[in-house]
């Protein structure tokens, strides 16, 4: 929307400067149209004009003026109710208490991909929240089945639907789509390590559109893992 009404203030602006409204005179008979600038003509009927013709307006660039006007305001009002991204960045911002907020603000679903899963109290929040109705599923990495302070074991045994992602070398992701409105993501594992010591980003993004990209995915890779604690891994 923005780009085009950028470029429409462009071609407008090269319609007035090279006095183009001034010099367009149209008139044409009865039923004639013109579809490709309607908002540029206008049709009169009034004793002065009792053959209904179409006429150019006189002041046509007052009018485009006024329509791209009415553009800017469109894209300016989408632009101030845009949700600003929440940013978090560890150590100094011990990103797993933003995680945690989010888990226990969720009503309906959070879908996780972790590489690292070993933060006792993301995990605890996630067991939490299965426990209040929220639906929560979470995809593993493989190497969390040997890592000694995984909390995959804990989230299971919880009632935490949980599975190992074994398809690939490194399931590297580091997703939660909370509500299919909102994705948490960014370098941030679900670790104390990634809280306490390393450097991390970490973006909470509310946009329904783009949770839905990130569920498809989800749901992509549920597809090839297999439930934790059974047979299967590769």
């Amino acid at each position: 929307m923005l780009i085009f009404a950028l470029n429409f203030a462009a071609f407008w602006g090269a319609v007035v400067k090279t006095g183009l409204c001034a010099k367009i005179s149209v008139t044409a008979s009865r039923g004639q149209s013109f579809p490709h600038f309607p908002y540029l003509f206008h049709a009169m009927n009034s004793p002065m004009n009792p053959g209904n013709d179409w006429h150019a307006p006189v002041n046509c660039a007052s009018r485009a003026g006024k329509l791209l006007a009415s553009l800017l305001l469109m894209v300016c009002a989408g632009c101030a109710t845009a949700p600003v991204p929440d940013v978090c960045f560890s150590p100094a911002g011990h990103c797993a208490n933003a995680v945690i907020r989010e888990i226990n603000a969720a009503r309906q679903s959070i879908y996780v991909q972790a590489y690292g899963f070993t933060h006792p109290g993301i995990a605890k929040a996630l067991a939490d929240a299965e426990g209040r109705g929220v639906d929560v599923e979470v995809i593993l990495d493989k190497s969390n089945l040997s890592a000694r302070y995984s909390e995959g074991g804990f989230v299971a045994a919880a009632g935490v639907k949980t599975y190992i992602d074994s398809r690939h070398p490194i399931a590297h992701d580091k997703v939660m789509v909370i509500d299919q409105d909102e994705v948490i993501t960014g370098s941030f594992n679900f670790t104390r390590p990634a809280d306490e010591k390393n450097a991390e980003n970490l973006l909470i993004l509310k946009s329904r559109p783009l949770a839905a990209r990130y569920l498809a995915d989800w749901r992509t890779h549920r597809a090839h893992s297999v439930a934790y604690g059974t047979a299967g891994y590769r």
